[in-house]
């Protein structure tokens, strides 16, 4: 270690509290947040604890590490299936919870600290969550363990972005003339089938909560996110999480109706000139109507708009692909959530256990994704999720 560099890990919340001056002035993304971290952190069930790594050069933080220790489990997935769910001690860092100065020096430290945490058996195996590749916390992750404690089976997914132009020409100007003329005839379509029946709402507020919270429950109960048992749900934790958005005025909810039915929602954060996605859905009886996109160009046109009061810079669409982002991103990059295992016969054997399905995975995706079978897989495989009564796709990407 690098002299006058020190490393200490804060366990609790009193710690944490120690230290917000320097985390709120470091952190760039309300995923990282400090009181958005706190707020996850105490409404997770199970036995879950901060584990924040400081490194220090003389008195003065430099970096921090931002993470948690949870006991629970490492799903071994195949496409969607879950083949075996084993029982694991888990050090998950967080989402852009690298802050401050993120040298190679520095990230080279605090990655050394994350294999010396399993080396002192906290935990069996460590998590960077959606790291992205070609930093230093990925190469870092991906090259210092040993041989059989590292990721073998990493799987690349695309981020994309779109930076705003001032108004809605400008979008279609960047796009290509297929998608341009696919996009105004779906928004044509929906508007000459919904005469004077559609109109969408923006959630922001705490006086219209438990009515946003009816509304968009009676479009996402019939997903395949909910067969997944992932996005939006009206649970303690999701409700106590758009609260704290909203005290921090960052949320905006968008809710399509057709007449007083809910038939898509968009769920995301206005941070710092940027929407930052988080969920959205469409009701399947209504998917030949490609409800979802109309509902998106929407956003677009409300945050590019020149006298919108939100006027953003860029649209970020989180995690996971899909066709609409292709379509109208025009930013992106290649992320990969990165495990290291500890070097004990159950970290390892973990690790051993997961590389056929990770492989198997890749495989997969490189085979299919050369071809459009992957599309097709991946919407026969979510059709097999939904209940008979409610076939069909979540996203808009119709």
């Amino acid at each position: 270690m690098a002299e006058g560099l020190r490393l200490r890990i804060i366990r609790d919340f009193a710690g944490i509290e120690k230290i917000r001056e320097v985390w709120s002035a470091w952190h760039s993304h309300p995923n990282s947040d400090i009181d958005f971290y706190l707020t996850i952190l105490r409404s997770m069930p199970g036995e879950v604890s901060p584990y924040v790594i400081v490194l220090y050069r003389g008195e003065k933080p430099r970096a921090l590490l931002v993470g948690r220790l949870e006991k629970g489990r490492i799903d071994l997935k195949f496409g969607y299936k879950t083949l075996l769910k084993p029982k694991a001690r888990v050090l998950t860092f967080i989402y852009k919870g690298l802050l401050g100065d993120a040298s190679e020096e520095n990230t080279t430290a605090l990655v050394q600290e994350v294999i010396d945490s399993l080396k002192r058996n906290e935990a069996d195996a460590a998590m960077l969550g959606h790291a992205r590749l070609e930093s230093p916390l990925s190469e870092l992750g991906l090259t210092m363990p040993g041989f059989l404690c590292r990721d073998h089976g990493t799987s690349a997914t695309m981020h994309r972005s779109m930076a705003l132009p001032m108004n809605m020409d400008g979008v279609y100007a960047a796009l290509s003339k297929k998608s341009r003329t696919t996009l105004k005839s779906k928004l044509k379509k929906f508007a000459a089938e919904f005469p004077g029946q559609a109109r969408i709402r923006t959630f922001r507020g705490a006086a219209d909560f438990d009515e946003m919270m009816r509304d968009i429950e009676q479009v996402a109960a019939k997903t395949y996110q909910r067969g997944l048992g992932v996005g939006f749900d009206t649970s303690a934790a999701m409700r106590e999480r758009l609260q704290l958005e909203i005290a921090k005025g960052w949320l905006r909810a968008f809710v399509l109706y057709i007449g007083d039915k809910p038939v898509a929602f968009w769920i995301g954060k206005l941070y710092q000139n940027s929407f930052c996605s988080d969920s959205m859905g469409y009701d399947p009886a209504y998917g030949k109507h490609s409800p979802g996109i109309y509902l998106i160009m929407h956003v677009v046109e409300y945050f590019c708009g020149e006298k919108s009061e939100d006027r953003a810079q860029q649209i970020d669409f989180g995690f996971g692909d899909a066709q609409y982002k292709t379509v109208l991103a025009n930013q992106e990059w290649q992320e990969s959530s990165i495990y290291i295992f500890a070097p004990s016969w159950k970290g390892i054997g973990i690790n051993l256990l997961r590389m056929p399905t990770a492989w198997l995975n890749h495989w997969a995706q490189e085979i299919l994704g050369k071809t459009s079978l992957l599309v097709k897989v991946k919407r026969m495989w979510r059709d097999r999720i939904m209940k008979p009564e409610q076939p069909g796709t979540v996203g808009g990407a119709t």
